[in-house]
């Protein structure tokens, strides 16, 4: 598995960016549970419902690797891969 490293001069979402973004995708219950939700400096948005990634995800090569594993836990617990 490819190293992905952290440079200093990246740009990391708040915390409470994070959690206001999360408390508003449960208070207004838009998606069903097990969404995975990405967010980022440039906005959030919804990377996988139902073991499924959607196409508006803006999935590159190396998203595709980065959510490899979190994809294939999720097709596990749900019972649809190896």
């Amino acid at each position: 598995m490819a190293q992905f490293s952290l440079a200093e001069d990246t740009k990391v979402v708040s915390i409470d960016d994070v959690a206001s973004t999360m408390i508003d995708l449960i208070v207004n219950a838009k998606y069903p549970g097990g969404t995975v939700y990405k967010i980022d400096t440039d906005g959030g948005v919804v990377v996988d419902t139902g073991g499924k990634l959607l196409p508006e995800a803006g999935t590159s090569e190396i998203m595709e690797r980065i959510n490899a594993p979190i994809v294939e836990l999720m097709k596990k617990e749900r019972g649809r891969g190896s």
